[in-house]
């Protein structure tokens, strides 16, 4: 078991994006993505995640895998080729639990 950490700062230190993943039986769990609204649809939450695949990969993660929800990013991550392999339909009422996956 290892952790990953990634942080987006500014150049005063501000933290406004990061990435926080877990590997283990050669598998990179994506526990969490975030950056700042005003940052978004520039690139960085791109770049935070293929670095952290790049990283499993490095440490001998094969696939990945992670959960959004409707209201999130389901296609942010189907245009980084993940695939849907699960759904949870009214999580909450209106919206949908996706489990995506991919291989690395």
């Amino acid at each position: 078991f290892q952790r990953l950490c990634y942080t987006l700062q500014t150049a005063d230190g501000e933290i406004v994006g990061g990435i926080m993943c877990e590997l283990y039986w050669g598998w990179l769990y994506v526990d969490l993505l975030w950056v700042m609204d005003e940052l978004r649809h520039l690139g960085y939450g791109r770049r935070l995640l293929l670095r952290a695949e790049e990283e499993a990969r490095q440490r001998g993660a094969k696939n990945a895998y992670l959960d959004t929800f409707s209201f999130q990013a389901p296609d942010f991550y189907k245009k980084l080729g993940y695939e849907i392999f699960g759904e949870l339909s009214d999580f909450p009422i209106g919206h949908q639990r996706y489990f995506l996956t991919k291989k690395l």
